[in-house]
């Protein structure tokens, strides 16, 4: 799955007013409805830590409300609200 399939399935399931945003904003797609932004990863395979990137993360939590990390992998799609995910900053290390 390409980032591209990975919105039109949150649009047409979950998030169905998702907004693709331009590549050079933080995130990769806002949800009006939801006050939500979202940052989109796929993985060709499978990982232990389907981590995002600390750059990335730093950059969406300046954001102004919601934010989740969507990552779809060979095994699922998995999601976080990462307003709700206190990441200690010796874990990036």
């Amino acid at each position: 799955m390409v980032e591209k399939e990975l919105l039109e399935l949150i649009q047409t399931s979950i998030i169905t007013d998702a907004v693709k945003l331009d590549e050079h904003h933080e995130a990769d797609f806002y949800s009006e409805k939801f006050d939500l932004y979202g940052e989109l990863k796929c993985v060709n395979g499978w990982y232990p830590r389907l981590m995002i990137e600390k750059k990335k993360y730093d950059e969406l939590m300046l954001l102004p409300g919601k934010k989740r990390y969507i990552c779809s992998t060979t095994r699922g799609v998995y999601s976080w609200d990462l307003n709700k995910i206190v990441i200690p900053d010796d874990w990036w290390k």
